[in-house]
């Protein structure tokens, strides 16, 4: 996987696209080795090893990246996105019947009977034919279920070797998360000698800092320009790559810069931009917003997953006289389900039955991971009455 953060000295995660290219004093998050950041014109801007690349970094997939941020072929094999581009450019619907089991094209019955195709809304999204706003409905779950999964997947890895490997996964995943919901997309006309133009961007200062910004890049193009906004919308940085991939054909590339874009119809870009909705920010994201730990860092617990006083205690006095307490902890304390999955927090100490019992080695980790929790929340390690 590629990776897009590297670790400075005072732990801070650093995004590739914060430093310049070559050498760094950062360092790999998941084995602490030193990083270079490579921004080549083939491969997208990350963070290789300065040595030998660690095994975390060379998983295959995208474990730890936006799903449909900043790559609109949806990682369709040759021959799925050979087969989509001949419907989309040619009408050809031969191969939709097993398009169909990708969630590309839908099928519909004619008033004449006949069975068709139409693309779906993820199937439009490697030709840039989704609106804005209809990508922001399809781009959001998919990011909340990813964040979910790494999230679990972490939870689950409690205790075990691969514990701290899924608890980056998540630090980064959330870090990406971060970095699109705290900028602000805006849209600029530019005037100048030559014409009018139009600028994408995002940024997370006020926009009359960044408009500055811009009149200086353009200066040695155009000399003096006359720069409007059209619009700001807040914790959309998610939209800036896709609006590029969807109106590529009227880029307009003035030496390094590519925001730049030269339309025929103005209006329609403008409409589509301003259909697209506020966004309303989940619990999560506002903790992601603000910086806060991850629920697993914190070690918050939901409801389901505590025991009771009584079992608590229980598994930290582990006698059979403490199990004999009150019916029903020895059923609680076998059968404690963590995140889906049967953990039991007990087990028979070998050799005896399974009334002496000891810690299962998951009771371990959850007896010392959990034990500030039931302490904040008055459980005492003491004898219930």
């Amino acid at each position: 996987m590629y990776l897009p953060y590297g670790v400075s000295d005072d732990g801070q995660l650093i995004y590739i696209e914060s430093i310049g290219r070559g050498k760094t004093t950062l360092r790999c998050p998941y084995c602490n080795m030193p990083l270079i950041a490579r921004k080549g014109e083939r491969l997208a801007p990350h963070f290789a090893h300065d040595g030998k690349t660690c095994r975390e970094v060379k998983r295959s997939g995208e474990t730890v990246a936006l799903p449909v941020y900043d790559s609109f072929r949806l990682h369709l094999s040759g021959k799925a996105w050979d087969a989509l581009r001949r419907f989309h450019d040619e009408s050809d619907d031969g191969d939709c019947y097993w398009l169909e089991d990708y969630g590309l094209v839908k099928s519909f019955i004619t008033p004449y009977g006949n069975k068709r195709y139409n693309l779906t809304h993820k199937g439009k999204i490697p030709f840039g034919d989704l609106s804005l706003n209809l990508f922001n409905q399809f781009q959001e779950p998919l990011i909340r279920e990813r964040y979910e999964t790494l999230e679990r997947v972490a939870w689950l890895a409690l205790g075990q070797e691969s514990e701290a490997t899924k608890l980056i996964d998540l630090k980064l995943f959330r870090a990406q998360m971060r970095r699109i919901l705290e900028a602000t997309l805006y849209f600029v006309e530019v005037r100048t000698g030559e014409g009018v133009l139009h600028k994408i961007g995002v940024t997370t200062r006020p926009l009359e800092q960044r408009i500055a910004e811009i009149r200086h890049d353009l200066d040695p193009y155009f000399g003096t320009v006359e720069i409007l906004s059209l619009g700001t919308w807040m914790h959309r940085g998610n939209v800036e790559l896709y609006f590029k991939h969807r109106y590529r054909r009227f880029q307009r590339v003035i030496g390094r810069l590519t925001e730049y874009f030269a339309f025929d119809d103005i209006k329609r870009v403008l409409s589509d931009l301003r259909r697209m909705k506020a966004k309303e920010l989940t619990d999560i994201e506002r903790e992601v917003l603000n910086g806060e730990a991850s629920s697993v860092e914190r070690r918050i617990l939901q409801p389901d997953e505590m025991l009771s006083p009584e079992a608590w205690y229980a598994l930290c006095h582990l006698t059979k006289e403490n199990l004999d307490r009150r019916y029903g902890i020895w059923h609680e304390l076998h059968n404690f389900t963590w995140k889906g999955q049967h953990r039991s927090l007990i087990e028979p100490i070998p050799g005896t039955s399974s009334y002496l019992p000891r810690r299962s080695a998951f009771g371990e980790v959850y007896h010392a991971a959990f034990a500030a929790v039931y302490k904040r929340c008055s459980i005492e390690v003491e004898a219930p009455a």
